[in-house]
């Protein structure tokens, strides 16, 4: 910030209250009093960050160049979103905003306490926020103690990134019990919920939106064939799987909880089941929703250890019976349609220019295919194999034809056990290559 900490702040604890890889945070107060916390960037970690960032790519790089399970799995496109997120979080100005976009948007709520920010001690590399005091939610003894209803407080939980989810379609991605705390209120049963550490965020867009509806859908219809089409479309890996195996897969899944009504469903316990299919297929989730699948099941696991009882499904249901049908309605069938009749119109206008480009490749000799040194290599072991074949046939026909000719031919002074012999050798040597031409050609099939 350009000054000593002692002069920007009435007072400043050089004993962090937190420490990690990227920060640290220090309790402080301003000149009128207000206490606050002062997360404060290590000083070289951009720097650090980027070194190990680009090693990262480069060996993501590296494995999708010659692993073709790493080119599937688009092992680059996760590196750059992993280096998206980092530099996202190192940017404390971006937290800032994020954190006054939570404060507006729970603004109205009593039972949600979003930091406010103080921006005149704040820049990319310090954060100054409003000091949040309470009892870490996983305190089960501490919340007795305090008198909280955990009930009403897992509930609450629920409810506020319901609300996150489908309302404001922004959701805090990273809820676990150090960035929860608990502020007993005489009026909350549950008391007040502390929210802190806004440097990771998801968004749901209008495409992620469609994606979620349309898995909602294929879930409440138990439907696996709805499900693998949903998985399908929202996947981003360049593989397509095959959906007739994904819905067989799928099936047991469904199955598992058929019995259930949905608001009974363990969210988390069916999230790892259908990721396990997800891993098999290969298939790429899109980051948000691989966030926001994540955050649903840390919350499931926080209110369950708050109230055993609890059932996630009862809550969000309601919101994603909504989202459902929203998928449906009249104005979304329309932006879809007009969504289609766009890039329709696209294509078509591409179309010329590629139909010339491929005309004019003809012309010069010939159109040119892009092969991956994976590829190649596995190009060049079917060339091997096939001209190993071919020589062996070759010996093969040679040997056939020379013990033709020697059966056919009654040389004077030959020895009939050296004919025997000759002729012996040649069977056997024609049924070894005839043989293995055979088992090779199996082999391929």
């Amino acid at each position: 910030m350009g000054e000593p900490p002692q002069e920007v702040f009435a007072s400043f604890d050089p004993s962090p209250l937190a420490s990690a890889s990227l920060g640290q945070a220090h309790a402080a107060t301003l000149a009128d009093g207000t206490e606050v916390v002062v997360k404060v960037r290590r000083p070289g970690v951009v720097e650090q960050v980027e070194l190990d960032l680009e090693i990262i790519a480069n060996l993501a790089a590296q494995a999708a160049r010659h692993w073709d399970a790493a080119a599937d799995y688009d092992v680059s496109g996760i590196a750059e979103e992993l280096a998206q997120t980092l530099r996202a979080e190192l940017d404390y100005l971006a937290e800032a905003r994020n954190a006054e976009r939570f404060r507006a948007s729970f603004s109205a709520d009593p039972g949600i306490h979003v930091p406010r920010v103080y921006w005149d001690c704040t820049t990319s590399r310090v954060l100054t926020l409003e000091r949040i005091r309470g009892i870490k939610i996983s305190d089960l003894a501490g919340l007795d103690a305090a008198g909280i209803d955990r009930r009403a407080l897992a509930a609450r939980c629920a409810d506020a990134v319901a609300k996150m989810v489908f309302e404001d379609c922004f959701f805090h991605a990273d809820p676990h019990p150090g960035n929860l705390f608990v502020e007993p209120d005489p009026v909350l049963p549950g008391g007040r919920i502390g929210l802190i550490d806004f440097g990771m965020v998801g968004t749901v867009d209008p495409q992620l939106r469609d994606h979620l509806s349309g898995l909602l859908i294929a879930v409440s219809r138990r439907d696996p064939r709805a499900a693998a089409q949903a998985l399908s479309d929202a996947s981003t890996g360049r593989r397509r799987p095959d959906l007739g195996r994904l819905s067989e897969d799928l099936a047991p899944v469904m199955r598992l909880y058929a019995e259930q009504p949905l608001s009974e469903v363990p969210l988390g316990a069916f999230v790892r089941e259908l990721l396990v299919v997800v891993r098999r297929y290969r298939l790429q989730l899109p980051r948000e929703l691989a966030l926001l699948l994540r955050m649903l099941v840390m919350v499931e696991s926080l209110a369950v250890t708050l109230d055993p009882g609890f059932q996630f499904g009862a809550v969000i249901g309601p919101w994603a019976e909504s989202l459902a049908l929203e998928r449906f309605a009249p104005l979304a069938v329309l932006r879809r349609l007009g969504q289609a009749g766009t890039e329709l119109v696209d294509a078509a206008g591409r179309l010329p220019r590629q139909l010339r480009a491929l005309e004019d490749a003809l012309e010069r000799g010939g159109a040119q295919i892009s092969l991956r040194p994976g590829e190649l290599d596995e190009l060049f072991s079917h060339l091997d194999a096939a001209a190993q074949r071919l020589a062996v046939a070759t010996l093969a026909a040679a040997s056939i034809r020379s013990l033709g000719e020697i059966l056919a031919s009654q040389p004077q002074g030959r020895p009939r056990a050296l004919r025997t012999a000759l002729t012996g050798a040649g069977i056997v040597a024609s049924a070894s290559l005839a043989a293995y031409l055979a088992w090779t050609g199996r082999r391929r099939t």
